[in-house]
């Protein structure tokens, strides 16, 4: 049995499944599970750019401009002029986009929190540690991938 690909091959398929939780859930509201990832950045951090918020993930600047636009055309988040950019502008949520997140992130945890509660609290400190460790070495192999890049 090999572990490490056992447990590799469990990340698609929460994520898939998480994903299909998500949409459903916040279908009346309009909000994808793109999109919500979007405005949980915004939510926990700073106004970004939209290439800032598509280097934190990493995916082309042209698909978060895409997400970003249908916020915006929703009302969830704002732009505002960007003194270190001409063209760049700054996103950040509207009061509106903030209320609605929370309010997803609350009926998410619910849901999350019925299911994981059920598996012990060390089990899933351990989780937590292993996936947040993992998460930090891909993110050096990309950095490392992207230094390698320039350098060519």
């Amino acid at each position: 049995m090999d572990l490490s690909k056992n447990v590799v091959d469990l990340i698609p398929l929460l994520f898939h499944r998480l994903k299909a939780v998500g949409d459903e859930l916040h279908r009346e509201h309009g909000v994808t599970t793109s999109m919500r990832g979007v405005m949980q950045s915004l939510f926990d951090g700073e106004r970004q750019t939209v290439p800032q918020l598509a280097a934190a993930r990493p995916v082309s600047r042209q698909h978060i401009q895409t997400i970003v636009d249908a916020l915006l055309e929703r009302g969830f988040v704002q732009q505002h002029p960007n003194p270190n950019h001409k063209r760049s502008v700054l996103i950040d949520l509207t009061e509106e986009g903030c209320e609605l997140f929370v309010k997803m992130r609350e009926a998410e945890l619910q849901i999350i929190r019925g299911t994981l509660d059920r598996l012990p609290a060390s089990d899933l400190e351990t989780t937590q540690a292993v996936l947040a460790a993992f998460a930090t070495q891909l993110a050096q192999i990309i950095q490392m991938q992207k230094e390698n890049d320039a350098d060519e």
